[in-house]
């Protein structure tokens, strides 16, 4: 017998993904396993959480990556996360139930969105008003992905 509960999530964490992870395999695994556990726990509402993001330093040295042709290995992990991100919102917006972790840790105070240029597209990052570390939130981080956790959780009405 499986214990009740009201909701289950799964969430990834940004060293889940990275330049080499295949995108469309992991989510395919993702997506099974969600499957899975949504048979085996039928009463439950299975929420899903977008992949966090990395900051991005871009000083000196990643200046010169890119005047060379050099990667930046931390936006080609993000540009990776991003794309894993898409899979999930494009599977899952109709439910509604994703809390969109990356969104919310890439739109500045300001309501900016933060990241940089890579191919031709935007690919976000994670604002560094929230992180004191480059990939862990502070407690301003951690206060905005709360709180709209809390407002995602209040919205369901379970």
């Amino acid at each position: 017998s499986v214990a009740s509960f009201d909701i289950a999530l799964m969430k990834l964490c940004y060293a889940d993904i990275n330049a080499r992870t295949n995108v469309d395999e992991l989510f395919k695994y993702y997506q099974g396993a969600m499957t899975a556990l949504s048979r085996i726990m039928s009463g439950t509402t299975m929420l899903h959480c977008t992949v966090p993001l990395r900051s991005v330093r871009l000083g000196v040295r990643s200046y010169v990556r890119r005047v060379f042709g050099r990667p930046i290995v931390a936006i080609q992990d993000n540009s990776c996360r991003d794309a894993f991100n898409d899979l999930l919102r494009d599977a899952y917006s109709q439910s509604s139930q994703i809390l969109d972790i990356a969104a919310i840790e890439s739109t500045s105070p300001d309501g900016s969105l933060f990241g940089t240029p890579y191919r031709g597209v935007h690919v976000p990052a994670l604002d560094p008003h929230y992180t004191d570390d480059g990939g862990h939130l502070n407690s301003e981080g951690q206060h905005r992905v709360a709180s709209e956790f809390v407002q995602l959780i209040n919205e369901m009405r379970l």
